[in-house]
């Protein structure tokens, strides 16, 4: 008996989890087709911030300078300690026949005071806290304070000339800051100075060092009178301007940003400009310094900062104000747009919206950026036969404004820049406003388009 098999198809059944899938992954295909189409920018948001303005220069330096010569020949030596205050008692230097001098007859008990005990010993305990093995010179200049407070014991103890034979001590020959270097430029003044001056073109000091042998009537140290003194530095054209309008300019001193806010003026010469600031404190700190590098902080500009990438100029079209209505259904302002039919050549009046980027009330203008006008356009004045020509154009700093999703221009006014950011004017009309979202490399994308 033959048995006959027979093959019975299955049952469709529904499988919920392959259609989901399925659904999932052409979603996913659209997503990744959309994002690669799509145009991509990075976008920065807008915040308060602010620039200064620096200029760097060599200024140099004015004071009330006077040499001192000295008044016998002979070896000296140096008490007084330079870029310090010295009175009339103070003994500033000797001068000897020798060169090694024999103090041992000397009652150091007479001269010594506990006063000057006590000088000595705080100097001493100074010294020690702030020595720095990088700057050896201060040593030298701790050695001539220590004889100084030594000296000056042996003057006012009436024994000055009497330290050995053919000794003298002198004491300042005017109050003030001495300082023991001569460079020629003591006498220059800020109503009489040069060019070469100014830069320190072929500079040369000549520095008073202690056992050296000087003749009658040679310099052995200047002293500075008065807290008044200048600096003088050659500026550019830039720094000029921005100085323009100012009385008062912050001098940062780069040596050890010492800062203060200082009067000054500016003086041309041989189609050159030239700062004179007037110092009025700080003379002392830097008294033996006949060139000094600074940095005038002119000022601090607040006001939104954004990335100079960020900003594009373009050109915005003209219209007078007269010619400006509202039309269309949502109200929104335009103009009416002559058309010329090319076939029939006949004329027609519509109105085309437009968007407004800025306001001159001076020439009473609106300025429009659109795609819809051209220039070359005849537009006529509402309620009237007169007509105007779009031939006018003018330049406006602006940025792409994404906050809808699509590139918008606003128009942004400068007030300082630098290499990287730029400051603009806050409460712009047609401008932007803190956390507006804007593109930050406004060359890769253009007005209108969609941004993700």
């Amino acid at each position: 008996m033959t048995q006959q098999v027979v093959k019975f198809k299955k049952p469709f059944r529904f499988n919920s989890a392959t259609v989901i899938f399925a659904v999932m992954s052409i979603y996913l295909i659209i997503l990744i087709v959309s994002f690669a189409l799509d145009k991509h920018a990075s976008t920065y948001e807008v915040n308060t911030g602010n620039i200064a303005s620096y200029y760097s220069y060599r200024a140099m330096a004015i004071r009330n300078e006077k040499v001192v010569t000295s008044a016998q020949s002979g070896y000296i030596n140096y008490f007084a300690e330079e870029n310090r205050k010295a009175s009339a008692k103070t003994v500033v230097y000797s001068i000897s026949n020798e060169k090694t001098v024999e103090l041992s007859n000397i009652d150091t008990k007479e001269i010594l005071t506990e006063k000057r005990l006590t000088k000595f010993t705080e100097k001493l305990d100074n010294f020690a806290y702030s020595f720095n093995e990088g700057a050896f010179s201060t040593v030298y200049s701790f050695k001539d304070a220590m004889n100084a407070i030594f000296v000056e014991g042996l003057a006012d103890s009436a024994k000055a000339g009497k330290l050995s034979p053919g000794m003298s001590a002198y004491y300042a020959f005017e109050p003030g800051v001495v300082v023991y270097s001569i460079d020629g430029l003591e006498n220059v003044n800020v109503n009489d100075f040069t060019k070469e001056q100014v830069k320190g073109s072929n500079y040369s000091v000549n520095t008073m060092l202690n056992g050296n042998y000087v003749n009658v009537g040679d310099p052995v140290y200047k002293v500075i009178t008065g807290e008044t003194w200048y600096l003088i530095a050659k500026i550019d054209e830039n720094c000029k301007e921005e100085l323009a309008d100012k009385q008062y300019v912050k001098v940062k001193f780069k040596a050890d940003n010492f800062s203060m806010e200082v009067p000054f003026s500016l003086e041309e010469r041989d189609n050159e400009t030239y700062i004179i600031i007037e110092c009025l404190t700080g003379m002392i700190r830097y008294a033996s310094q006949r060139y000094i590098d600074i940095d005038l902080d002119i000022e601090t500009v607040t006001g939104y900062k954004i990335p100079n990438s960020s900003i594009l100029h373009e050109d915005f079209y003209s219209i007078p104000e007269e010619y400006l209505t509202k039309g269309g259904n949502s109200g929104a302002y335009g103009v009416l747009l002559v058309s010329v039919d090319k076939e029939t050549k006949e004329e027609a009046v519509t109105f085309t919206p437009l968007s407004i980027y800025a306001y001159d009330e001076d020439s009473k203008l609106y300025f429009i950026h659109d795609v819809g006008i051209s220039l070359g356009d005849m537009i006529v004045r509402p309620n009237s036969s007169e007509r105007y020509k779009l031939t006018d154009s003018k330049k406006f700093e602006c940025v792409y404004c994404v906050n809808k999703g699509y590139a918008v221009l606003k128009l942004v006014t400068i007030l300082t820049s630098n290499e990287d950011y730029s400051i603009v004017k806050k409460g712009t009309t047609f401008g932007i406003s803190s956390y507006d979202r804007i593109v930050l490399d406004a060359t890769k994308i253009e007005e209108g388009e969609l941004i993700n």
